[in-house]
């Protein structure tokens, strides 16, 4: 068995979120509050509810902090009950399915992956060559892909008390998270480039074919 990782064109990515970034940043919205961005399909293996457990306890001590959260799916009507009943509605934002996620990441200060289950997920690497501080869950591949914790906070899955002080990290140390942030775009340029996997995807092939 040979593990070839994902991999993503970092430079074209970037290119294509300075176009679209005016979009982002009106849904960004101003005034220096720190907003986080978590995008994915509405479902349960996706963990936005685990999200929304934890913001509270951020909320209480970041009252400003806003919440963009892409994407569709079955569990959308479940979520924003949920946040209506948590009292979130001010700070959590339901954006719906996106095509420039890589405007609003431009836009933001971080990214939170609370999955329940993952492989190595493209959202991710997305948010990684962008250099979007990262808070991710320990699953999948995701562990690799940020370096054992170099890369990005890692947190159990499952555990709101967890996601909520790795995100309150986060936002009131963001030179520690711009620096791992540093670290994962640098990881897209080298060992997570598109291009390394095309090569390794190439020489699999080769090796099989000999």
């Amino acid at each position: 068995t040979r593990v070839i990782a994902n991999g993503i064109d970092g430079a074209g990515l970037r290119a294509r979120a300075a176009r679209s970034r005016q979009g982002g940043t009106q849904d960004a919205g101003g005034g220096g509050a720190p907003v986080l961005v978590a995008a994915g399909r509405l479902t349960r293996q996706k963990g936005f509810d685990l999200l929304l457990q934890a913001l509270p306890a951020v909320v209480a001590q970041r009252p400003d902090l806003r919440v963009l959260i892409a994407g569709e799916g079955p569990e959308r009507r479940a979520l924003a009950g949920q946040a209506e009943r948590l009292r979130l509605q001010e700070r959590v934002r339901f954006l719906g399915a996106r095509d420039d996620l890589e405007a609003l990441f431009a836009a933001a200060d971080g990214f939170v992956l609370p999955s329940r289950s993952e492989g190595s997920p493209y959202v991710l690497l997305e948010a990684m060559a962008l250099g979007l501080p990262v808070v991710a869950t320990e699953v999948g591949g995701v562990p690799a892909m940020l370096d054992g914790g170099a890369n990005g906070l890692l947190v159990r899955a499952e555990d709101p008390p967890a996601l909520a002080a790795a995100i309150l990290s986060l936002v009131q140390f963001p030179q520690a998270a711009k620096r791992r942030a540093e670290l994962a775009r640098q990881a897209i340029a080298g060992p997570l480039s598109a291009s390394r996997m095309a090569d390794a995807t190439a020489d699999f092939y080769a090796d099989v074919l000999q």
